[in-house]
């Protein structure tokens, strides 16, 4: 059990606290039982830019050539070669990363002891007992509430500041924010970037500045102003663990501290002290009333007695007891040069033990940084000044400081530098535009010509956006982004800054107390080889993408400009801005020409995009809802003009962020809302498809979505990815809302986000990858890969075989069965009909026509016998044959030697009625119960026919002889059923009405058919297309044809008799 992490009871004989906040115990701690959930690979490949602003957040190693700073949330190294070819490598660790050393305790372990349960409940006590380290058994996956990796205010941690150890083995990186850290790092390559050596959270607030002695054997952190204490660490050189060596509090504002031998220097608001390592004591035993509560809550002390009083002396100030001291630069073991914002530079003497601060010189400007020069010169510099000075020579002297010269302004360059360090035989600086530079050491005196050896790519500034380029970009730049000031910068997918526009926005007069003007929106028409730009006063420009220059411009909108959308396939150029409206540009011979203002939004229009097939343009606005217009397109003067009307709203619950379509369709849109909603909706009929919640599956907090967009996952399934100012993360989710990764790195709000496509060589064309850009205010742009991970392969062929389980794959019962499950059609074809009814009923497509030939086909009812009527209603099967009585029949099967047809019609009686009846061939004859239906039925089938010849006679189009002879064995048919039904109903045919029935039905459509096949025929023989082989198959069809007829008409005129005389 645990001590409660009370300030006020750790207390030493001065009031300061002595020790750090309770740890855990020196049990390792057991990793999370569920790990964060990125199942698409999520991962930070290259970080380009840094977030260092003071010399707190640079350090360097010359003798390795290494270089780190702070990047966001991410600790960046640099490797650098002779030929200051360089590397980078990024560390982070998450909140709930494991250290591979464990903390060991001061006070024990941190869960409370129920003796201590009601102390910690007392109104009094709650608030001054700071939470438990976030790596004690307290906070661990398993038993945090609702199984939460970790909160939202611990998502998100800024590296502050970073040292390396003078042996270069381990790199020590200070965190601000909820719960800091300092982490140590292996520098070793083949190490982990993301797991620390050693993790010490005993700071609150956040920590300002870390250092590493001269022997590697200790390193300093302190906290910040809130916190403002300082603890001396001694680290094992073996593992890179930790252990309290000293500590003390620091009550003064801390710029910068140094190593100056075995002394460490904090310097700061009219503050310099010298902390001794050496003249450290021991906690002395508690002996005061107050000192023995503390005790009590701390019985577990260590037994050695290792943690120490820090010591510490302050410096005489004199004259300068009002400044505020800036930077600290040592120059020998006993010696350090200290300046400050008044320009003051003073050596810092402690060779006897007695740390004298006297003043050499005054350089007049405002001091920054300094350093000492591989060479030995001494660099001292400030805004747009930058004064060397020879370290020997300056030393000596001992005259009274000079008066303050006028601030040298003779190099022009008005940039801040921040933080100074060497490297090699180059110089690192870091200006206030967050522009990293390695630079040649000028020689004393003459710092005028200052000669960059290399400048890291940089945005220098905040990054409003950022989107793709084509792939045939003549420069092999990946993507771009843009900053408020009008940069423009191109990039490799390697981080590498391939090309620069600056854009020359109209500023307001300085009477004007309107704001400045800033770049808003930038986007790219490959087809014209410009890029559309808009502006916070509405003005949109036509950049051209070789020169740079802009070729046309116009004033489109009142206020601000949102969002730009182009249709690369039409040359059109969609705008919209904070006055509610939509314009539409299109390409002339003149330049660009507005084609259609769209006013339909009562509020800022704040998002715009086309579909891919360019038939509709999309815009929602602030007033909740999303606008789909169609596009109708129409020629004037030889020139394509298009205009968009209203399709639909979508009206919603709370005002839209973002949009994005689906790459492969042009249906489905997705849409972020303020209230932390994702809504999928169908375009072609508004309605709601799908909607959830932007959260991850440990329950964390909902976020806004600021910027959405759609790509495809390597299995082909679709993603979402979009990145939340909200808590600065990125996450991807998919179709139905489950999140599949999501990550941190970006410390300042979250601007844009796009995707981009890499290659395995510069000069491939396979595409091997795709990766996402983020964009943040912090200046720092972020690349990241995806990819679904693929889980370890387990073999359980041995596990399986050691249960007995055979495992042989070539067996066949470890094959899959085989499955045909029949249609609805099939099944009904095997229940209603035999295949010569099929073949009757479906229709077939014809085949080609140099291989059509006709073949006589036995029909069940043959015309060229005359039958004999039986008056029984059942007397005749389907072929017209005498149907044998079914009287004391035998229920046995038929003989094998007697070959029946009525086998291939057996028809089961359990078949539904109805269904029997919707299936049954147009030629059954069985009665039908009702009336009414045959009476209707022959009315339909009347109409139907006139129609048909109405048809026949009003069409010029050719019928195939085989769709012919169908028709005509159908009528033929039809034809003989009703005279079998008059026959059956007893009624008397008189023979006009059946000469009438005849010649309507038979004679005038054989007479048709004949006139439209000769007309075919005829067309046949003038078509001059047809082949001599086509012309024979023709003239073959048309003797049998001709044949068949006449042989149908003999039988027809024999059936009439035989009805004539019947009746």
């Amino acid at each position: 059990m645990a001590t409660p992490n009370n300030s006020r009871l750790s207390v030493g004989p001065w009031g300061v606290r002595l020790t750090p906040t309770a740890q855990s115990s020196s049990k390792p701690s057991k990793a999370p039982s569920k790990a964060s959930r990125n199942d698409a690979g999520l991962s930070l490949n290259h970080v380009i830019g840094t977030t260092a602003e003071s010399p707190n957040s640079l350090t360097t190693l010359s003798s390795k050539r290494l270089l780190a700073f702070t990047a966001g949330a991410a600790a960046v190294i640099c490797t650098f070669d002779q030929d200051l070819n360089f590397t980078q490598r990024f560390y982070r660790a998450r909140p709930t990363a494991i250290p591979l050393n464990p903390i060991l305790a001061v006070y024990g372990p941190s869960t409370p002891t129920s003796s201590t349960a009601s102390f910690r409940a007392r109104p009094a006590n709650r608030d001054s007992i700071a939470p438990a380290a976030p790596f004690s058994p307290s906070t661990d996956y398993t038993d945090s509430p609702g199984g939460k990796s970790w909160t939202a205010r611990e998502r998100v941690k800024a590296a502050t500041c970073v040292s390396f150890s003078p042996d270069g083995r381990y790199l020590a990186v200070g965190e601000t924010g909820y719960k800091p850290r300092v982490l140590i790092f292996s520098t070793s390559k083949e190490s982990s970037h993301d797991s620390p050596l050693t993790c010490l959270p005993d700071h609150t607030f956040g920590v300002r500045c870390v250092a590493f002695s001269p022997n590697s054997q200790y390193l300093a952190s302190l906290g910040a102003a809130n916190d403002g204490f300082l603890y001396i660490w001694s680290i094992n050189s073996r593992n890179g663990s930790a252990s309290l060596y000293a500590s003390n509090k620091c009550t003064s504002n801390i710029c910068q501290i140094a190593w100056m031998g075995s002394n460490l220097i904090t310097v700061g608001t009219r503050h310099v002290k010298v902390w001794r390592l050496d003249g450290s004591t021991t906690t002395t035993p508690v002996t005061t009333p107050v000192k023995a509560l503390a005790g009590f809550f701390s019985h577990s002390q260590n037994s050695n007695g290792s943690h120490r009083i820090l010591h510490g002396r302050n410096c005489l100030l004199g004259s300068m007891l009002e400044g505020t001291f800036t930077a600290v630069a040592p120059i020998s073991r006993s010696q350090a040069i200290v300046c400050s914002d008044s320009g003051d530079v003073c050596l810092l003497d402690d060779s006897d033990g007695c740390q004298r601060l006297s003043q050499v010189t005054n350089v007049g400007f405002f001091i920054t940084a300094a350093s000492v020069c591989p060479t030995g010169e001494l660099l001292i510099t400030g805004k747009g000044v930058m004064k060397c000075f020879d370290l020997k020579s300056f030393l000596g002297t001992k005259s009274s400081p000079p008066s303050p010269p006028p601030e040298d302004s003779s190099e022009g360059s008005d940039n801040l530098v921040v933080a100074l360090a060497p490297l090699g035989q180059h110089m690192v600086t870091i200006n206030d535009r967050r522009v990293i530079k390695l630079i040649k050491p000028p020689n004393p005196g003459d710092c005028e010509d200052l000669q960059t050896a290399l400048q890291l790519p940089a945005h220098g500034g905040p990054v409003l956006g950022v989107r793709p380029l084509p792939k045939n970009d003549v420069l092999s730049a990946a993507f771009f982004t843009w900053s408020a000031d009008g940069t423009i910068l191109f990039w490799a997918a390697d981080g590498v800054c391939k090309r620069q526009f600056n854009i020359d926005l109209d500023q307001p007069d300085e009477s004007d107390p309107a704001p400045m003007n800033e770049l808003k929106v930038v986007r790219t028409l490959s087809s014209e080889k410009v890029m559309i730009t808009g502006d916070k006063l509405g003005c949109i420009r036509f950049i051209d993408e070789n020169t740079g220059a802009c070729t046309f411009s116009l004033k489109a909108h009142v206020g601000e400009i949102t969002d730009i959308a182009v249709l690369e396939s039409r040359s059109l150029v969609a705008s919209c801005g904070r006055d509610r409206t939509v314009q539409v540009f299109r390409r002339t011979t003149h330049g660009w020409e507005l084609q259609q203002t769209l006013d339909e939004h009562v509020g800022a229009v704040t998002g715009l995009v086309f579909t891919a097939d360019g038939k509709q343009l999309i815009s929602c606005s602030s007033d909740r809802t999303v606008v789909v217009r169609e596009g109708l397109c129409r020629t004037e003067n030889g020139e394509l003009l298009t205009a968009f009307v209203i399709l639909r709203t979508i009206t919603l619950k709370a005002t839209p962020t973002s949009m994005a379509l689906l790459t492969d369709r042009n249906d489905s849109l997705f849409i972020s809302t303020i209230d932390r909603n994702i809504f999928k909706y169908n375009l072609l009929t508004g309605h709601q498809m799908n909607s959830f919640k932007a959260s991850d599956s440990e329950g964390g907090d909902a976020v806004v979505l600021s910027s959405l967009i759609h790509l495809t996952s390597v299995n082909g399934s679709n993603i979402l990815a979009g990145v939340s100012s909200t808590d600065k993360s990125l996450r991807l989710y998919d179709e139905n809302g489950s999140i599949l990764g999501k990550d941190w790195g970006h410390t300042e709000g979250i601007t844009d986000i796009t995707i981009i496509s890499t290659k395995v060589k510069p000069k491939s064309n396979d595409i091997i990858k795709k990766c996402l850009v983020t964009v943040a205010v912090d200046g720092t742009v972020f690349i990241w890969t995806f990819g679904a991970r693929q889980p370890p392969k387990q073999d359980l062929s041995s596990s399986m075989e050691l249960m007995g389980l055979n495992t042989n794959k070539d067996l066949l019962g470890g094959k899959p069965p085989l499955r045909r499950v029949l249609s609805q059609s099939e099944m009904a074809r095997f229940r209603h009909g035999s295949p010569e009814q099929e073949d009757t009923t479906t229709p077939t497509v014809p085949p080609k026509r140099a291989h059509r030939s006709l073949e006589k086909r036995t029909s069940r009812f043959s015309l060229a016998q005359t039958p004999k009527l039986d008056p029984a209603p059942s007397s005749y099967d389907s072929g017209g044959r005498p149907r044998r009585p079914r009287l004391n029949r035998s229920p046995s099967p038929p003989s094998p030697h007697r070959k029946s047809p009525r086998v291939a019609v057996h028809r089961k009686s359990s078949l539904d009625t109805s269904m029997r009846r919707g299936t049954r061939p147009a030629a059954a004859t069985t009665p039908v119960s009702n009336p009414a239906e045959l009476a209707n039925g022959t009315d339909v089938i009347c109409r139907a026919l006139r129609s048909y010849r109405r048809k026949l006679a009003a069409t010029n189009d050719n019928l195939p002889p085989e769709m012919l002879r169908e028709l005509e064995r159908e009528l033929t048919l039809t034809v003989r059923a009703v005279g079998e039904k008059a026959i059956r109903a007893n009624h008397a045919f008189e023979e006009t009405v059946m000469a009438k029935v005849l010649s309507q039905y038979s004679e005038k459509l054989l007479e048709v058919l004949g006139e439209k096949l000769s007309a075919q025929a005829t067309a046949a023989s003038k078509d001059p297309i047809n082949t001599e082989e086509d012309t024979a198959a023709a003239a073959d069809e048309k003797p049998v044809f001709v044949e068949e007829r006449r042989r149908t008409s003999r039988s027809e005129m024999s059936t009439c008799t035989t009805l004539h005389e019947t009746t």
